[in-house]
């Protein structure tokens, strides 16, 4: 493991104990303020990558994931894409996400990514707890991939 992916490790554990002490949205929001030394990606580079290692967390295909409208693991696997879409790309739209997912409509992606469990500080399942530690798994992928992105 190179210096930078095991510095990257470190600061994801930090996040991870920061979000217990203070909540997701605090630190949400001071990360998003950390200025990021990142190759240009493609947004539709990023966006496939998302889907596949989302996917793969899942263990769904990535078709399933991208035009069924199928429950269980496949919707948990969209809900993760659609987070990571609207984290990691910049200056795309809730119309912009849909259109990756079969057409789906902004005013659905809106609905859901306002629903998602990364925008309460407090969680009232394992389940959305486990969402989040997969959103930050997946987050440190997605920054692993667009600082090694050729």
């Amino acid at each position: 493991m190179s210096n930078k992916n095991s510095e990257i490790v470190v600061f994801f554990d930090e996040i991870h104990r920061m979000i217990s002490k203070y909540g997701l949205k605090k630190v949400l929001y001071k990360i998003r303020e950390i200025p990021r030394e990142e190759k240009p990606v493609s947004n539709e580079v990023l966006a496939e990558y998302i889907i596949e290692i989302s996917s793969d967390i899942y263990g769904v295909e990535t078709d399933y994931v991208k035009y069924t409208r199928k429950r269980g693991d496949v919707a948990d696997a969209r809900l993760m894409c659609f987070a990571l879409m609207k984290e990691h790309i910049k200056d795309i739209s809730y119309a912009g996400i849909g259109l990756y997912f079969g057409g789906r409509s902004r005013q659905y992606v809106t609905r859901v990514v306002s629903d998602l469990p990364l925008n309460q500080d407090n969680f009232s399942t394992k389940m959305e707890e486990k969402f989040v530690e997969d959103f930050i798994l997946l987050s440190k992928k997605v920054h692993e991939f667009k600082m090694n992105c050729e």
